[in-house]
């Protein structure tokens, strides 16, 4: 898939939404620094960029751990879009987990969940948000409802484990711990 997009990308290489393909076909990959050549390129990190691009170069800069810049990037994104639950959810996760803003993250997390509470990822974040608060009890509820909607995600898994943890379940952290090993 990749020589595939990187054929599309050479033949149209003012086409943004080949390069936002190809960016994101090479962030699945984890090669991230080739992704951030893409999404920096003049014909794509323009003054009127779109959310989506400022989106996904911040998940980028995330995952290359430059968070102040990711941060800078995602807010900028959630002001174009201030109601698009991927955004609230991304840039809330990054502050809870980070430490960084954790009431506004868990607020913004709360307003992507109630968009979508179908979301396992949502709810996920937002009982990452409870644990974060200490809201031990809370988050395994939350947690256990998220994993049932999606038992093999180990992220989720782990969660619940840290969430049984701090509960006094220590025999049924072990038991989300285990797997999240081979997934």
């Amino acid at each position: 898939a990749l020589d595939a997009f990187i054929r599309a990308d050479a033949a149209a290489p003012d086409q943004v939404v080949v390069s936002l393909l190809l960016a994101r076909q090479y962030f699945s990959l984890e090669r991230y620094e080739e992704a951030l050549a893409v999404l920096n390129r003049p014909t794509v990190n323009t003054a009127d960029q779109s959310a989506e691009v400022r989106f996904e170069r911040g998940r980028t800069l995330q995952s290359l751990g430059r968070i102040e810049e990711a941060e800078a990037e995602l807010w900028t994104a959630l002001q174009m879009a201030p109601d698009n639950p991927i955004l609230l959810n991304h840039l809330g996760y990054l502050w809870v987990d980070s430490g960084r803003r954790v009431e506004q993250g868990a607020e913004m997390i709360s307003r992507a969940f109630a968009a979508d509470p179908r979301n396992a990822a949502f709810q996920d974040s937002l009982g990452w948000a409870q644990y974060r608060r200490g809201q031990y009890d809370t988050a395994v509820e939350t947690l256990e409802e998220a994993v049932a909607k999606q038992p093999a995600d180990p992220g989720i898994n782990d969660h619940l484990g840290d969430a049984y943890w701090q509960v006094g379940r220590h025999r049924e952290a072990g038991w989300q711990w285990n797997p999240v090993l081979s997934l």
